[in-house]
C-alpha cells in the first residue's frame, strides 16, 4: 500500500532523524503536561464517570448503574488500575506513550 511505502520513505536516512527528534520532543511536551498537572484532579466532565466506571469494575460490579458511555476507556483505565494502583497519573502517563 502506498501509505506504508511513503512511511518507509520517511523512515530513511535524515529523515529518519527528523522524525524521531519529532516523536521524542513531543513525548517529553506530553510527559512535561501531565507531571505538571494535578494528579487529583479531573481536567473533563466525563473523567469522573470513567474513573468511577473502572473502579466499579475493579470491585466486580460492572460499569456502575448510572453508566451510559462507550465501554473501552473505562475497560482500559480498570486494566491500568489493576496492575498500578487507582492512580489516574498513572493512567495519564499511560496515554503519554500512546
Amino acid at each position: 500500500m502506498k501509505i506504508f511505502r511513503k512511511f518507509n520513505e520517511i523512515l530513511e536516512g535524515e529523515s529518519a532523524k527528523l522524525f524521531l527528534a519529532i516523536l521524542v520532543f513531543a513525548f517529553v511536551v506530553r510527559l512535561g503536561f501531565v507531571l505538571a498537572m494535578d494528579p487529583g484532579k479531573y481536567y473533563f466532565s466525563d473523567t469522573r464517570h470513567f474513573d468511577s466506571a473502572a473502579k466499579s469494575l475493579l470491585d466486580g460490579n460492572g460499569f456502575g448503574e448510572k453508566y451510559s458511555r462507550a465501554p473501552f476507556y473505562p475497560v482500559l483505565m480498570a486494566g491500568i488500575y489493576a496492575g498500578f494502583g487507582a492512580s489516574f497519573l498513572a493512567m495519564r502517563i499511560f496515554e503519554v506513550f500512546i
